[in-house]
């Protein structure tokens, strides 16, 4: 982009730029003859040339302007647009949007980062991307460009209108998934929720199996809900409409359908039997095929955090956990420079100013995840460990620093909600973390026990969602870890063999849809079934301990030189140390490179030890100088 339309800013006047888009039909004129857009400017659309005039505005004066929230794409730039009198190329879904917000008798004022920051200086991208929640903040509205109509996106826009009316009419927002979730089916007490379950049940009655409208589906699943830079520019304006082609949409509606959708589909859902959920026949099917995505409420519930719950901003690692995360229906949100993996959370962290991480593209990725992972470490994340998972696309990144650019699993530590399920350092005090000084050696200095070193390693568990299930792979890896319980001497007994496996073979953990708990002993059966299976015969009764099994892929059943059985990383070795970091809520193995020092290979699933019980008597520590 020609550096001649650009001006410096000064930072410490907070100044921004700001693009005033002039009506159809006129040529390039001064911005200062271009009246500002009023609230009730129809949209619409043509084929004229965009001219446009890009000015320096102070947001201490507070500017009137509209901020544009888009997908940038990945397309090369090819759609001229004329800025300050000179052709500019623009990309695809921006030049497509400047298009559909152009006026035919007056201009429209916006704020368009591809435009706005001049993406070729570092120096004003880094003062920049600390005043953009304050643009987006401090901007009349915010205008949510879903992209130009097509997969019937315009028949999707009215159905999400006509759910989001209703549902608003019955009480959705004042729906707490978080504790109405967990109560909707208890003996009501709750006055508020006894009549919310009332208008919100008879709204999915009457609607049915109807709410699950096919065009809603491609509309959840476009690009712009997987960008982590939205979770900011959707989380902090007041004022925010949804656009889509010619369609438009207040948020307050809009999220009231998608958080409708998933609260129906969810209600649905329970009115079937267990059986029938693990195996879905046709009605069920509608409802759970092919549901809309959930990207959008992951956004709309970030919205509400911010907008509704003061003072109860998330940690960086949390926001962390919500978009670097893999689970079962949403992706990881992206981004096309790897390091605002990181600075595109930095604004809405309750703890960005005790971390003391800022913006700076000077700096590779590299050393950008391995300055946040130590800031984390420092501050007592040490769940962030459990994050540490192979492979790492970043080349050089030391071993106890995750590739936050991959979708990463969800640890074996955290449930659904991202709350420990384990305990493995129990509940003593432990001593501060210990961070090195020795930056060049990008090595972090950690206490905690060595419980012990593995000798033997069972099969990699290859399992794969979406794909036919071999029983006989799956009898492998459970007569692996019987194997190893038999011929451990903490076991006794053929039944605590039986039930110390059952609980190996799924790390101990049971999976319903997205949510995730501790294993019961009622998986007992479907262990014993699937044990009994043959060929590719299908029992339903085992799906649900297979589901558990499957998220248990790429790692690998091992036994201690003591008798500890468990599940390892895939890349673990004979020799490698199961260690207890202080704080952590899993063990950990750890591979010795030299004297004292060690490389992180993953979290472990210890039988036995998950919950404090290695701690109860008084142990040796060591430090731990991981690289």
């Amino acid at each position: 982009m020609p550096s001649s339309i650009y001006h410096n800013l000064d930072a410490d006047k907070h100044e921004i730029r700001i693009l005033s888009i002039l009506p159809r039909g006129r040529g390039p004129v001064t911005a200062s003859s271009s009246p500002p857009p009023t609230g009730g400017a129809a949209m619409s659309t043509g084929t004229t040339d965009i001219h446009c005039i890009l000015e320096t505005k102070s947001l201490d004066d507070r500017p009137s302007f509209k901020a544009l929230s888009y997908v940038w794409g990945v397309e090369p730039p090819s759609t001229t647009i004329i800025v300050n009198s000179q052709a500019i190329s623009v990309r695809k879904n921006l030049g497509a949007a400047l298009q559909q917000l152009q006026q035919d008798d007056r201009s429209m004022s916006v704020w368009a980062d591809a435009l706005c920051i001049n993406q070729d200086d570092n120096q004003e991208k880094l003062h920049q991307v600390q005043l953009m929640s304050r643009v987006y903040e401090d901007s009349d509205e915010v205008l949510v460009w879903l992209g130009p109509e097509e997969d019937h996106s315009d028949t999707a826009m009215t159905r999400l209108e006509d759910i989001g009316r209703k549902a608003i009419e019955a009480g959705i927002q004042d729906f707490r998934a978080s504790t109405d979730m967990q109560n909707w089916f208890q003996p009501v007490v709750d006055e508020r929720l006894r009549k919310l379950k009332v208008s919100l049940n008879r709204l999915a009655e009457d609607e049915g199996l109807d709410l699950f409208e096919s065009t809603v589906v491609p509309l959840s699943k476009r690009a712009y809900w997987s960008r982590v830079w939205v979770l900011q520019e959707f989380s902090v304006p007041r004022t925010m409409t949804i656009l889509c082609g010619k369609r438009r949409l207040d948020v307050a509606t809009f999220a009231a359908a998608f958080n409708f959708l998933a609260f129906a589909r969810w209600t649905l859902s329970s009115r079937f039997t267990l059986e029938e959920r693990r195996d879905p026949g046709s009605q069920l099917q509608s409802v759970s095929s092919n549901p809309p995505s959930a990207a959008p409420n992951r956004l709309i519930g970030a919205r509400r955090r911010y907008q509704t719950e003061t003072g109860d901003r998330q940690s960086l690692a949390s926001l962390l956990q919500r978009t670097c995360f893999r689970k079962l229906g949403i992706d990881p949100l992206n981004a096309t420079d790897p390091r605002d993996k990181i600075y595109g959370l930095l604004s809405l962290a309750s703890d960005s100013d005790q971390l003391a991480i800022l913006p700076d593209y000077k700096k590779s990725t590299l050393e950008v995840y391995t300055d946040t992972s130590r800031a984390l470490i420092a501050s007592g994340q040490i769940s962030i460990l459990s994050w540490c998972q192979p492979p790492k696309v970043i080349d050089g990144l030391p071993s106890w620093v995750p590739d936050y650019s991959q979708g990463l699993r969800q640890p074996y530590g955290e449930d659904s909600n991202d709350m420990p399920l384990f305990c493995a350092s129990g509940s003593m005090e432990f001593p501060g973390v210990s961070v090195s000084l020795h930056s060049e050696q990008n090595s972090i200095d950690l206490q905690g026990i060595k419980v012990d070193f593995i000798t033997d390693l069972g099969s990699d568990w290859n399992l794969e969602f979406g794909v036919p299930w071999r029983w006989e792979i799956a009898q492998r890896l459970i007569r692996e870890v019987e194997d190893f319980c038999k011929r451990s001497p903490l076991l006794t007994g053929n039944e605590q063999v039986l039930n110390a496996s059952m609980r190996i073979s799924i790390a101990d953990q049971d999976f319903l849809g997205v949510s995730k708990s501790r294993a019961t002993s009622s998986m007992r059966l479907q262990y014993d079934k699937i044990k009994s299976m043959e060929g590719f015969a299908f029992d339903h009764g085992a799906a649900h301990y297979r589901e558990a099994m499957t998220f248990q892929r790429d790692r690998r059943s091992f036994l201690s030189s003591h008798g500890r059985v468990g599940l390892a990383p895939a890349c673990a070795e004979p020799g490698d140390f199961i260690c207890i970091l202080f704080g952590s809520a899993v063990p950990f193995i750890l591979r010795e490179t030299s004297e004292g020092r060690f490389r992180l290979i993953g979290e472990a699933y210890v039988y036995g030890i998950m919950d404090g019980e290695w701690l109860d008597q008084e142990r040796t520590t060591s430090t731990f100088i991981i690289n």
